[in-house]
This record gives C-alpha cells, sequence and structure tokens, in this order.
C-alpha cells in the first residue's frame, strides 16, 4: 500500500510539472515595440507571427530610377483590415535603406536606431510616416529600400495583430544592369542552345535509323 502511495505521488509531481511545461510553450511572447523597433525586427515582427496579406506595407513615392544626389519625398503607408484602438499604438514600422540620407519629418514620431530607422511611441498612433531620401552621388549603383510595417488592434497582445513587408531595389539612371539580371538572360540563352542541340541530334538519328 505504501508503495502505491508513493507512486502515486511522485505520478502526480510527474503530471504537475508536464502541465507547467505545456502552459509554458502554449503561452505567447508578447514582446511589442511601442517605443521602436531595433535590429531584431531586420527580418519582421516575428512576434506577431507570419506576415500577411490582410497588411500591406509600400513606400510612396519611390522613382523608376534615380538621379545622384536628389532629394526624393517618400512615404511609408500601412493599410489592413485591422480594426484599431482609437488614441492607442495602431501600427509601427522598421525602415532599411542601404544608400542614401534619409530624413523625416516628424522628429517626434521617428527615430533612427540600430541602422535603421523605426516609429516613437507617438509615431505608433499612426500608419503613415512622411521622409526625405537624398539619393547617392553614385547613380550607376542600385539601392536596396526594405520596410516591415505592423498593424496592431492596441490589445497589447501579439494576438490580432499583422504584419507585411515591401522590399523594392532602384538603380541610378547610370545603371547599364537596368536591375536586369544578365546572368539568368544568358542561363535562358544557354538552356535554349541546349534544348536546340538536342532536338537535331534527335532528328538526325532518327533520319539515319529510316535511311538505314
Amino acid at each position: 500500500m505504501a508503495l502505491l502511495s508513493t507512486m502515486i505521488k511522485y505520478l502526480g509531481r510527474l503530471i504537475g510539472g508536464l502541465l507547467i511545461i505545456c502552459l509554458l510553450l502554449i503561452t505567447p511572447l508578447t514582446q511589442s515595440y511601442p517605443n521602436g523597433a531595433d535590429q531584431k525586427a531586420n527580418d519582421g515582427c516575428l512576434c506577431h507571427g507570419s506576415a500577411k496579406e490582410i497588411t500591406q506595407v509600400e513606400i510612396i513615392g519611390l522613382p523608376d530610377n534615380f538621379e545622384s544626389n536628389t532629394s526624393y519625398p517618400l512615404t511609408i503607408s500601412i493599410s489592413s483590415e485591422i480594426e484599431s484602438v482609437l488614441n492607442s499604438s495602431i501600427g509601427g514600422f522598421r525602415l532599411l535603406v542601404s544608400q542614401g540620407e534619409i530624413t523625416f519629418q516628424n522628429q517626434n514620431r521617428s527615430q533612427s536606431l540600430d541602422y535603421g530607422w523605426t516609429h516613437t511611441e507617438e509615431g505608433s498612433k499612426f500608419l503613415v510616416w512622411n521622409f526625405t531620401w537624398l539619393s547617392p552621388n553614385d547613380n550607376t549603383s542600385s539601392v536596396d529600400f526594405k520596410v516591415f510595417g505592423n498593424a496592431v488592434n492596441g490589445n497589447n497582445d501579439p494576438y490580432g495583430d499583422a504584419w507585411n513587408y515591401q522590399n523594392t531595389k532602384v538603380g541610378g539612371v547610370g545603371n547599364i544592369d537596368d536591375l536586369i539580371d544578365f546572368e539568368d538572360v544568358h542561363k535562358l540563352e544557354a538552356y535554349e542552345k541546349i534544348m536546340l542541340g538536342s532536338a537535331i541530334t534527335a532528328l538526325l538519328y532518327l533520319a539515319y535509323i529510316v535511311i538505314k
């Protein structure tokens, strides 16, 4: 009887421990960034799950090709089906630009952080942020623009929020590549040549069989 009692006691402890572990595993990460997103967000708002199509993020005003040392007025815009709460945090962004200088119009709504740009606590109450991009002196290069945007419902919980991103490459007017991957074009041409050569070889072989 004593042995059975001891076994039940340890079994109860084991079940209790397993329940605690399960609760820890299913508890969501409630980390949020109302004061701005640092380098941890360089790959997205991962504490809110994966990117979702119900949120759209874009940089409005990017040129097809940029002139050197030229200022371009741009806008980060987030649109989403997420219902926000009035006078609460409704969104945020993380902007990465490979070249040029960035200046935001409303300094109290945005900030430079970890070699990128992001919202402030005041800026998290908006879904639109205006800034100016001064292009680099070298217009033969290309510039990468990557922006992550998150639409939040203000419940201080990652559930119900949705983020997405836009990744754009803009070439300078002197960029002779014109953003076309010529290596892929050459691969395609080589593939076509191989297919053509194979077809001709097959036809010649069939002709040889028939004549023979």
